[in-house]
């Protein structure tokens, strides 16, 4: 089939979560989106209008009635519904919000009743799916921004001598980044547990001269959870696709802890290659996904770990290394592409 100016017309329609501002919408349908396109796979972010000339739809982690009845008359007429998932929500929670999380876990369900074939975002999650529902699941990881549409991974990798230089700096503060979503008590992850080490980035600040900038999305979280309790120089930036890169990379090191839940143990290592591919080396808590980046990363130890990073330049440029390498083999659009082909080809809509 052909449009009216005779272009392959796409067979595939891509209804993501929400637009560009919403790092999984870019991550898993945005960027997947236009890497796959220039390998001639027929996709496309879905249009109504266009409705009949989809024979797949790729539907990333949204259960809107409307959407499972726009899944439900394309499997009516024998096409194929792929779920994507990055986030657990079969999780019961309780506490403020609970109603929603609720409505959105009974959504859910309700979509996964008119769907042929899961994709998830880590190997955790798919053995979650795979304990909970009985469809095909398949893994596809993440396709970060840096490393699908911008030019900027490509300099960092050509720049091996930036990183150890970054380091060898003779006087001046540690300045340290955390970066996320602000994330929410009811999951009990995001800012909050960046609240948690700050006691501990106190004590650290008694010895080593540190400052720390938060780029996120709430403004509020930063003052009930950082400077509320910070005895060092914090400030906030808002979260800005156009100008995070280069604020980020103004810094030395990215702080990242995470308690581990029933919500976080499902998250990516997606933020630990963001970091390092900015030329940050990271000290984090351990999840699942980071396991791969064991020897790569920072892992927990905070004060400790942060003194090794102000005042050994040459282990935190084989760490970085060592982690852009991983990185590469995982967040690369190369490897996400053909791991979405292969989930295109087992669902039978490319031959």
């Amino acid at each position: 089939m052909t449009d009216f100016l005779g272009r392959s017309a796409a067979k595939i329609g891509w209804i993501p979560a929400g637009d560009e501002s919403i790092a999984s919408s870019r991550y898993r349908a945005f960027n997947p989106i236009r890497e796959l396109r220039k390998r001639n796979v027929p996709v496309e972010i879905y249009k109504h209008r266009r409705r009949d000339m989809y024979s797949t739809l790729v539907v990333q982690k949204n259960y809107d009635p409307s959407v499972r009845d726009t899944a439900e008359a394309i499997r009516a007429r024998g096409g194929k519904v792929i779920l994507d998932l990055c986030d657990n929500h079969f999780l019961f929670v309780n506490g403020q919000g609970s109603d929603d999380a609720e409505l959105r876990r009974s959504r859910l369900e309700a979509m996964l009743l008119v769907t042929d074939l899961v994709t998830v975002s880590s190997e955790e999650m798919g053995r979650l799916v795979e304990s909970t529902v009985d469809l095909p699941c398949y893994v596809v990881d993440d396709m970060i921004d840096s490393l699908s549409n911008r030019p900027f991974w490509r300099r960092m990798l050509s720049e091996q001598h930036a990183v150890s230089h970054r380091y060898r700096r003779s006087n001046g503060p540690l300045r340290l980044v955390w970066f996320g979503n602000a994330g929410s008590e009811l999951y009990d992850f995001g800012m909050i547990d960046l609240g948690r080490i700050i006691d501990e980035l106190n004590v650290l600040s008694g010895t080593l001269d540190i400052q720390l900038t938060v780029i996120s999305n709430s403004e509020e979280q930063f003052q009930r959870y950082v400077r509320s309790s910070a005895s060092f120089p914090v400030e906030y930036e808002e979260w800005d696709l156009s100008t995070f890169e280069q604020s980020a990379r103004s810094h030395d090191a990215c702080v990242m802890p995470i308690r581990l839940n029933d919500f976080t143990r499902y998250k990516t290592a997606n933020r630990v290659a963001t970091a390092v591919f900015l030329g940050l080396p990271v000290v984090t808590s351990m999840v699942p996904s980071y396991e791969r980046y064991a020897a790569a990363l920072y892992i927990d130890n905070w004060a400790s770990n942060l003194q090794v990073i102000a005042n050994s330049p040459d282990e935190v440029a084989d760490k970085l290394q060592l982690a852009r390498e991983l990185a590469e083999m995982q967040f690369f659009p190369e490897p996400v592409c053909l791991q979405w082909q292969k989930v295109f080809l087992e669902a039978g809509v490319l031959v």
